[in-house]
């Protein structure tokens, strides 16, 4: 069974991945009872139930964008969770509008498989609220 050091190592390959710009990687370690949280104020807020909710989210947030790139800062184990402040460069499809912004997830692992990801738009208050 996957310990915290397999997490964190799970974490940073899915990254890895991400900024090598393969956004679809990662599906596998989605839980069936994953949930995932985006914040108010953030397209597409809410919570989503399940791995195909997830995928629908993440489909339409990227669909905005013409170019996207997101680059890992770190990743900071706080008790249960995995937070990953990262910085996210993307140009709006429609405006043509760069954005350039720092942000954060938060990863709950169990037995190898994600049971929770959740998005946020202040990555210190997150690793504040989280330990």
């Amino acid at each position: 069974m996957p310990g915290p050091d397999q997490d964190l190592e799970l974490l940073r390959e899915l990254y890895r991945e991400w900024e090598a710009g393969n956004l679809r990687a990662g599906s596998e370690l989605l839980s069936d009872e994953l949930v995932t949280v985006w914040p108010e104020g953030f397209p597409h807020a809410g919570t989503y139930h399940g791995p195909r909710q997830h995928r629908r989210a993440m489909r339409e947030w990227l669909s905005a964008w013409t170019e996207f790139k997101l680059v890992a800062e770190d990743f900071i184990r706080v008790g249960e969770t995995i937070v990953v402040p990262f910085r996210v460069r993307a140009r709006g499809a429609g405006s043509g509008v760069e954005v350039d912004r720092r942000w954060a997830h938060a990863w709950t692992i169990s037995a190898g498989k994600v049971v929770r990801f959740e998005v946020s738009l202040e990555p210190d208050q997150l690793m504040e609220e989280s330990s």
